[in-house]
């Protein structure tokens, strides 16, 4: 689309393409787990970036988890403690309904941001010891 102020003239937009297309790159965890490797020391398994989405996910994704069972047990007011956990889940929902995702992903949200932050640790551990990544038969070397 015209835009006086984009370089040749034409700009972007996103949009939801989700009747257009349709993938599914891994098959089972164990590929969950490869793929995310190869790509998470250039991502977040960095020495400034890690401790940071560590705390940020950790607080945000997985602490409500803790939250709503103490909740259950009766140490923390439910409110708070059940609060956060249905508001993450809700707004996971939403997401699962919107683009037609596996209802159990988002049921199960929490412990898959646990796992990508574990993903994340082992990733910056392996790659400060020098150990290479493989997936699909190609072999990734940390810098």
């Amino acid at each position: 689309r015209p835009c006086a102020t984009c370089p040749a003239g034409y700009g972007t937009d996103l949009i939801d393409a989700t009747p257009l297309a349709d993938c599914r790159m891994y098959e089972s965890f164990g590929e969950i787990w490869k793929g995310f490797s190869k790509n998470a020391t250039e991502a977040m398994a960095t020495p400034v970036g890690l401790p940071v989405w560590t705390t940020l996910l950790g607080l945000g994704h997985v602490l409500p988890v803790l939250t709503a069972g103490l909740a259950f047990f009766g140490f923390v007011p439910p409110i708070p403690g059940f609060g956060a956990l249905a508001a993450i889940i809700g707004y996971r929902l939403m997401l699962t309904a919107k683009f037609r995702q596996d209802w159990l992903g988002a049921l199960t949200h929490p412990f898959g941001i646990a796992m990508l932050v574990a993903l994340q640790w082992r990733a910056f551990f392996n790659a400060r010891a020098g150990r290479r990544v493989s997936w699909k038969g190609r072999e990734y070397v940390p810098r």
